[in-house]
């Protein structure tokens, strides 16, 4: 998901703050990249440009005009992702202190390298002929087995 988010976005605006009492965090928002705007809005790539006040209105609704992450401050470790759209035109009449959220991903009871039984990974093809394709997948993901 963080892959996908940093081919997408590209991520300004580093604050300090904190989620709920105890968790502090880094708060970064995430604008769409030129490229990725502009297939979304059927442009040709070859000439990106920065987003018209229209252009929003175009953007499909289920897609965020942009993304805010938060990462906790001490293992940059992700524990909220808000995808959010800008408040509509009826809305900015009113005083708005946020922009909506369409969805948010929130990660909690986190457990970093916990101990794995390997009886959990065992698997047991029977007769079956089978390759391995750990090595070519994770070369997909520009990374080797270690």
């Amino acid at each position: 998901m963080l892959r996908g988010l940093h081919a997408s976005f590209d991520f300004t605006g580093i604050e300090s703050t904190w989620l709920g009492e105890q968790l502090p965090v880094y708060r970064l928002r995430g604008e769409w990249k030129q490229e990725k705007l502009s297939r979304i809005l059927n442009q040709p790539q070859r000439t990106p440009r920065e987003p018209r006040p229209g252009d929003w209105d175009k953007i499909p609704p289920h897609l965020p005009h942009y993304v805010v992450l938060y990462l906790e401050r001490d293992k940059l470790f992700p524990r909220r992702i808000e995808y959010r759209r800008y408040a509509s035109q009826a809305l900015q009449d009113q005083p708005v202190k946020e922009d909506p959220t369409i969805v948010s991903i929130d990660v909690f009871d986190v457990v970093l390298n916990p101990p794995i039984n390997p009886t959990w990974f065992s698997f047991d093809p029977g007769d079956r002929e089978v390759t391995d394709q750990t090595n070519r997948f994770l070369g997909t993901l520009g990374l080797k087995k270690k």
